[in-house]
């Protein structure tokens, strides 16, 4: 979803992956050249954006919600995997977003913390750190997502670490770098600990960075289709306008007809803040009267011990935001499943179910598509240098609400959206485009005023698509 490029696309990889063996026998039998994994599974614009990175391009890759830019990455990912003598590493400014794409969070990769001292005093902090200094060195690719949540002063402040550990003036040291993400969906946030920005007044967009400007000019590449709403063409058409702020009066008319009864506690619930996602989580779950069964999560550590400590950081802090590192569930609470696990009977990242019972150790799940299954523990990894932290724990979250910031990474069929207190631009569009269908949309509460943009990205983005 965010996740590769959403569930239906995950499940259409997994289910081509079974046939690749077929098709490369087949082919060498009867001399045919029936298309491998990659020319099957990428658009005509991700084959573009994968030629250009086969070649060694540092390349952005922009797109609205759905057009598959977390799926490409991991194509990039398991080409250079299965071809290639390099090092490539998968990160994101977010946790949500590095969980998605399995990498970690672009600042525990460099090591720099929030990301607000001077370049000086990073570097100094990275004088004991030998795993991170040595990772730096040994890269050859790498990919940071959800870019528009870096600010200008920490990409460069990123590009400056790597010219000093890889001794050269190139742009990051010679690095390939990829860069991914939306400038229509949620942007950096300014003076917050929780986001890569400094204190220091430099508040500019990593648009306004003269080395970004640069670097990416001409590497820009525009994903178009949609792979998520690809059914619903009058909503994509709808989510189009509203992503850059043009939404006309039948817009808004079409949106308030989906102004619904949403006391439907079957429903997830988007929501702007996590006070008020907690407040629905535990509502409805106390409304349940069983006892609670709690799993906690386990964590396996192999190799060095200061990777293993952060890679065991960097999953617990995904876990944690997910909600997931303790999993309280009581008999007949909603939930929602996080990880693909069964193509063929629908249960993919994002199906939704009610919890029947408990059976030693598993949850018994009736999911909404009347598929009913015992589900246990299952593993994460997170794999740098050789070190490997393994993760586990069932795979599901409260279903009740989510914050429309942590909703990145779904794709649903159907939600309760609250998107009267939206306080930022674009949250409107992110909330709106997690759903499939405008079926699917369920408006508790709908602010037309709430929808804005950010002028100085909408520019940005409508320059790049002209020359696209």
């Amino acid at each position: 979803m965010s996740i590769y490029q959403t569930s239906q696309q995950d499940c259409e990889q997994q289910l081509l992956e079974k046939f690749k063996d077929l098709i490369v026998e087949h082919n060498e039998q009867t001399g045919s050249n029936i298309p491998t994994e990659y020319e099957l599974e990428l658009s005509k614009t991700q084959t573009i954006a994968f030629e250009r990175f086969k070649k060694g391009e540092s390349l952005l890759i922009l797109g609205s919600a759905g057009c598959g830019k977390s799926f490409l990455i991991k194509q990039f990912h398991k080409w250079i995997t299965n071809n290639q003598q390099k090092t490539m590493y998968l990160t994101s400014t977010t946790g949500i977003s590095a969980y998605n794409i399995g990498g970690i969070t672009i600042n525990s990769f460099m090591g720099i913390g929030t990301g607000e001292s001077s370049v000086e005093t990073l570097i100094r902090r990275l004088k004991y750190k030998t795993s991170i200094k040595n990772r730096i060195k040994m890269t050859d690719i790498l990919v940071i997502d959800e870019i528009s949540m870096m600010s200008a002063s920490v990409f460069e402040k990123i590009n400056h670490i790597c010219q000093i550990l890889k001794r050269s003036n190139k742009p990051f040291g010679g690095i390939q770098i990829i860069l991914t993400g939306d400038f229509l969906q949620l942007e950096t946030i300014f003076n917050s600990t929780t986001t890569l920005n400094n204190k220091s007044g430099d508040n500019r967009l990593i648009i306004e960075s003269e080395l970004f400007k640069k670097m990416f000019t001409k590497s820009t590449i525009v994903l178009q289709e949609n792979f998520r709403q690809k059914t619903d063409t009058k909503y994509i058409d709808i989510l189009m306008r509203i992503r850059k702020g043009l939404q006309n009066e039948e817009d808004i008319k079409t949106l308030q007809t989906r102004l619904l009864d949403t006391d439907n506690n079957s429903l997830i619930h988007l929501v702007s803040s996590n006070k008020k996602a907690q407040l629905i989580n535990s509502k409805q779950l106390n409304k349940i009267k069983s006892d609670d069964i709690i799993f906690e999560c386990q964590f396996s550590r192999y190799g060095n011990t200061e990777t293993c400590d952060l890679l065991e950081k960097e999953l617990l802090s995904q876990f944690s935001q997910r909600g997931i590192d303790t999993l309280k569930l009581r008999k007949g609470c909603r939930v929602l499943l996080i990880k693909n696990l069964d193509i063929s009977l629908g249960l993919v990242n994002g199906s939704i179910g009610t919890v029947k019972d408990f059976i030693n150790n598993k949850v018994v799940v009736e999911f909404d598509n009347g598929v009913t299954e015992q589900i246990g523990k299952i593993e994460w990894e997170l794999e740098i240098d050789n070190s490997k932290i393994v993760a586990t724990q069932i795979p599901f979250m409260l279903a009740y609400s989510i914050t429309i910031h942590k909703s990145q990474s779904l794709s649903l069929d159907k939600a309760i959206l609250d998107l009267a207190d939206c306080f930022c631009n674009h949250m409107v569009y992110v909330a709106l485009s997690r759903v499939r269908s405008l079926e699917g949309v369920y408006l508790h509460s709908f602010n037309p005023k709430k929808i804005t943009v950010n002028e100085k990205l909408l520019d940005f983005i409508n320059e790049i698509e002209t020359k696209n």
